[in-house]
């Protein structure tokens, strides 16, 4: 059992209350703290969860650890403030939007001798997480270049990192942002039936690392949540490649193989309950749902394995981290070096070697 306190109340914060609710046998969030009086009441009416008083009263029911999860700007002086709890600390992506606040916080934590991890679920999300199990079998041999457009700044910058394996490699950038119209079909809220067209934001850039390994980063505002913009993953190697859903290699005997990535939901055209039972290559699965029967979606999976490891981190029982604070500092840094290419189109832009990555 993981027992989690959370300051926060937000969109993403929810997630992990959901959570909590939805695997009562793994998690348990022992309480809340947020300021606004209208959205305590609100929270305890939806969660029924405790809600805290100050942020030192989340010490009262003892959690493993804290999830700090609020809007971007504020973070930085209520994360500082919270190490003063000396709970270990998940933090919500980006941990940081400014250079200085970084090193500032990286400091700051070790000065404090507090433990930081960060909710960077990406990386766990079944598809994701299946394809790197291939990618580190060597199923690709090694892995030169990926093309990625399916997540932002940040969270692509972790995926890239984590299928080119390179680590806190310094990288130049180069790219520009494009607009093109497009009608908008969902939001966070739901179905939009009726949507207008406008001006959809489109990134696209070149990675190139110091190793040589290259990423091709192509995002549109829209792809989180659209209808008609869909996402898509290739990733080569000298010995093969995946295209989406699809493997391509050699087999043991020199001869091609083509495989295809096959996802089993249960509750699909029976009356089960729905949840995904795993992805599957061929005979093999590269991935198998640890939360059966929660009715979680993926990204609620992937953040359910993020704070599983985090309990199993900080009660000892696992040296895995959760993703490493360091790896969310450089991911987030990182962002700030695609936004600066793209403020200056076509122009090179190269990042340099921070205080976490030395």
């Amino acid at each position: 059992m993981t027992r989690f306190a959370l300051v926060g109340g937000g969109w993403r914060a929810e997630f992990f209350a959901r959570i909590a609710l939805a695997l009562p046998d793994r998690f348990q969030l022992t309480a809340t703290y947020l300021r606004d009086p209208l959205k305590r009441a609100d929270w305890q009416r939806r969660f029924g969860c405790r809600m805290a008083e100050s942020p030192e009263d989340l010490l009262a029911d003892k959690p493993d650890y804290l999830v700090v999860s609020i809007a971007k700007k504020a973070n930085p002086d209520v994360l500082i403030r919270m190490m003063d709890l000396g709970l270990p600390i998940l933090c919500e992506t980006p941990p940081f939007i400014t250079p200085e606040g970084m090193v500032r916080a990286w400091e700051a934590a070790k000065a404090k001798g507090v433990m930081l991890q960060v909710a960077e679920q990406y990386p766990d999300w079944p598809l994701y997480s299946a394809w790197q199990k291939a990618v580190d079998e060597g199923m690709l041999g090694e892995v030169s270049n990926i093309n990625i457009s399916a997540v932002h700044s940040y969270h692509a910058i972790s995926l890239i990192r984590r299928f080119l394996n390179v680590g806190f490699e310094n990288v130049t950038m180069t790219g520009c942002r494009h607009f093109f119209p497009v009608r908008a079909t969902d939001s966070r809220d739901g179905l939009i039936p009726h949507g207008e067209v406008s001006p959809a934001r489109r990134d696209r850039l070149t990675m190139v690392f110091d190793s040589g390994k290259t990423a091709f980063f192509d995002f549109s505002n829209v792809q989180y949540h659209s209808y008609i913009r869909t996402r898509q993953l290739t990733i080569q190697g000298d010995q093969g490649e995946i295209d989406d859903m699809t493997l391509r290699c050699m087999n043991a005997d020199g001869q091609p193989l083509c495989l295809t990535l096959q996802r089993h939901d249960l509750g699909l055209f029976n009356n089960n309950h729905y949840c995904p039972l795993g992805l599957q290559l061929g005979d093999r699965w590269l991935w198998r749902n640890e939360f059966l029967y929660g009715s979680l979606n993926d990204d609620e999976l992937a953040i359910a394995a993020v704070m599983e490891r985090m309990g199993r981190l900080v009660r000892g029982e696992s040296d895995e981290p959760a993703y490493s604070w360091e790896d969310g500092l450089q991911d987030a840094y990182l962002a700030l070096v695609i936004a600066q290419a793209l403020a200056d189109p076509w122009k090179s832009v190269r990042s340099e070697t921070q205080p976490w990555a030395k």
